[in-house]
Formats: C-alpha cells, structure tokens, sequence
C-alpha cells in the first residue's frame, strides 16, 4: 500500500489538473462569444459569460447622435461599431451614420455616412453589414469604413443584418426575406413571406431563420429561405384592434420562440407569447395572477437560467417570466415609471443591464433580484437621476436609452442614448 501512495498521489494530481483544464476550456469558451451582433448572438438571448461590473464609473463619452432602438453596438478587438439616427430622429443631417470608434479611448476612427438615419449593424470577417432608413444594406470595410458593396431596396431597412455562414439576411420593407451573399453582395434568394416590414425581427439556430413581421405573422424559413411554416398570431383572439404589431426579435431557447408584441393600453396578461419553433404552434401566452396590468412590449427579451427578462412599459419594471409555462414571477422597479420602453435588456453571468426611457442605465443581480446601481445617462453632464419620480410620456431631457447594450470580453459596457453620447461604462479601477 505504501508503495502505491506515490501513484495514487500522482494520480489525483493528475485528474486536478485535467479537470482544471476542462473548466479552463468551458469558461473560456462561454467567454469567446463574439459580441458582433444584436443581443450578441443569433438565438437573440442576450446572455454571456463575462465579468460583472458591480462598481461602475464611465470610462469614456463620445457624440456621434441619436441612438435609437435599432442603434445596437458591436464589439470586435479593439474597436466598437454602431450606427446613429443623428441630430434628428427621421430626418437626414450630417450625422447619420456608422461609427467605427477605439474602444480604449472613445475616440471616432471613421463615420460611413448614410443618406438618413442608419439602423441595425452585424459584424463578419472584418467587415459591417449594416441596414438604414434610405432602404441601403451596405457591406463596409471595418477597418477604413468604405463601402464594398450595397443593396437597395423599396422602403426603410429596419432589419437587424442576420449573418449565417456565407450569407447575410435581411427583411424588407415589403415582407420579403433577402440571403445576400456576403463576399459579392449578390441576392441569392427573395422570398416574399409577408406584406409589412421587419423591425428587427430576425433570428436562427443554426438550422433554420425565424422571422417576426409588424402585421403579425411569425414564419421559419430554411438556411437557404425556403418557406417551412407561417403564422398569423392568434392576437385577436383577446385584444381585438388593439394589436399594433411586433418590433422584436424572436428569441430562440430549447425548441420555443420568444415572441413579444404591441398593443394600445392595460391588460391583465403580459404581451408576450411562445411558439414552437418546428411548426409555429402557439405554446403558451403568458399569465399574470397578481391582478396588475401589462402594456406592450416593444424590446426583444433576454433569457437566463429558465427566466424571460425584458422592460415593462407604463412603468419603471423589469418584468420576469418563467421559461417553461410564461407565468410572471416577479417585477422589480428601476428608474422612473414612464409609458414607453424601447430597449432590450442583456446580461453577464448574473447581472442584468437595462436602459430605460427616463434616462437611467441600470444593473439588477439576477440571482439575489437585488437592483445594484443605477446610473442616469441621459444627460451627459449629470449622471445623478433626476427628483422627479411622476409618470411620464417623454424624457423632458430628450435623453432616453432607447438602444440596447453590449458587453466586452473585460465587461466593458457599451450603451448609447436619446442625447446622442455613446458611453464605456466599466468597474472602477
């Protein structure tokens, strides 16, 4: 026996150091995800694993324009890219645009102006695909920001660039879903699956593109945009005329597809539903058994740990969902109540960051549901939120945070405002 000691000593040292390894390569897997598109991945989660910024302090502010709710960053190296609806909502200026901006220092390494406000943007193989209210899909080169290429189409892009392969994705104006090749900036198919536009409402699993359209209709289409299934959501069924549309992303979790919608005014139910993602059978729509009432739901949803997050509007709430059958758990108060909510919420490990439509960027401990800071980005000379804590339609400040964040690979949080200033916001040092 004793003169196993030795072996079996080496053996255990052995087995530590392979499972030191193998946790090694899980972490720095989970940690590789690129943040180079909406919500950080096509599933449209919002979930990484990366640090958590629990002391936060801005590190840099920079002006490029209005950030809208379609103006989400991407992070690549050394760089964050990011387009901006300029001095004015839906008017041309001479800031409308992509930004290419040092992520070490804020400062602008180029600007594509664009002949209107510019929308969702999506990173591949160093270069920007990037969509636009002037009706341009265009392919620019991320580092000297000329273009390479461009498609135009009848009406605004709203589309968030869906990047599969070879191929980039995109809806139109007239309900028809594009695959672009990415090297030539060829249309490759066309398919016409609706008769309104795609808000930002693309997402896949690899397999297959999910599509959200504003009439209603949810459709799969295969990686090659082959129609497998379409549905009209069953809206009218409980809301009558009252259903306005759906902006979102669907997002993609197990075999069900996260839809939220828009609607007009109060229900007793949450305005999100779940569909099967093999045939579009409506799944679950979710519940609320504490007698509040739930307005509409413009964002895309984050999901972790068998939990649906997203922003409730004609309110100052994150609202959260159980997964599994869409019954709300919890809501939880952050900034101001205000009636609209535009931005998507994301989160690193357990930490949750939102924007909200009074100013306020906040950080909410998804695992001790405790709120742990709060900063207000809509007035960039005052990060301090503002007394007022009455309801309101509109920011007084015109400083929204209408976009949706990233998340860097140190934590590094990127997020523009309604003001105009995109901000690094990270852990003191």
């Amino acid at each position: 026996m004793k003169n196993m000691l030795p072996t079996l000593i080496k053996l255990v040292f052995r087995i530590k150091i392979y499972v030191f390894s193998f946790l090694t390569f899980i972490s720095v897997s989970c940690n590789s995800v690129k943040w180079h598109t909406f919500q950080a991945n096509n599933q449209r989660t919002g979930f990484v694993d990366r640090p958590e910024v629990r002391t936060p302090e801005i590190k840099w502010k920079t002006y490029i324009g209005i950030q809208g709710y379609l103006n989400n960053t991407i992070i690549n190296s050394g760089d964050v890219y990011v387009g901006s609806s300029g001095n004015t909502h839906n008017q041309p200026d001479s800031l409308d645009g992509i930004y290419s901006i040092k992520k070490s220092t804020g400062k602008i390494n180029w600007h594509f102006k664009t002949l209107t406000d510019a929308n969702g943007v999506a990173f591949s193989k160093n270069k920007i695909y990037a969509t636009s209210d002037d009706g341009y899909l265009r392919c620019i080169s991320a580092g000297d920001g000329k273009e390479i290429w461009s498609i135009q189409r009848e009406g605004e892009l709203y589309s968030q660039p869906l990047v599969i392969n070879n191929s980039v994705i995109i809806g139109d104006a007239t309900g028809v879903i594009l695959i672009i090749d990415i090297n030539s900036g060829k249309i490759i198919k066309e398919n016409k699956v609706a008769s309104s536009n795609v808000r930002g409402g693309l997402s896949s699993d690899g397999e297959n593109i999910y599509a959200t359209f504003v009439e209603g209709v949810i459709a799969c289409l295969d990686k090659n945009g082959n129609l497998k299934w379409k549905v009209k959501g069953e809206f009218n069924d409980q809301f009558g005329e009252d259903f306005y549309g759906i902006y979102a992303s669907p997002t993609i979790y197990d075999n069900n597809l996260i839809v939220p919608f828009i609607r007009s005014t109060y229900y007793d139910t949450p305005a999100v539903y779940a569909y099967n993602k093999t045939n579009g059978e409506l799944v679950w729509r979710a519940t609320d058994n504490s007698g509040d009432t739930s307005g509409n739901v413009r964002s895309s949803v984050a999901i972790a740990n068998g939990y649906i997050y997203y922003g409730s509007t004609y309110s100052n709430t994150l609202t959260r969902l159980n997964l599994a059958d869409g019954i709300l758990v919890n809501e939880y108060p952050m900034g101001k109540p205000t009636h609209p909510h535009w931005p998507s919420p994301v989160i690193a490990n357990n930490m949750l960051y939102l924007g909200r439509h009074d100013g306020s960027f906040n950080a909410f401990d998804i695992k001790s549901n405790t709120l742990i800071w709060q900063l207000f980005i809509g007035d960039h000379n005052n990060t301090k939120q503002p007394k007022n804590k009455h309801t309101d339609w509109w920011n007084p400040q015109n400083g929204s945070v209408y976009a949706t964040p990233s998340i860097d690979v140190d934590g590094t949080i990127y997020v523009g405002s309604g003001e105009g200033w995109l901000f690094a916001i990270r852990n003191k040092e």
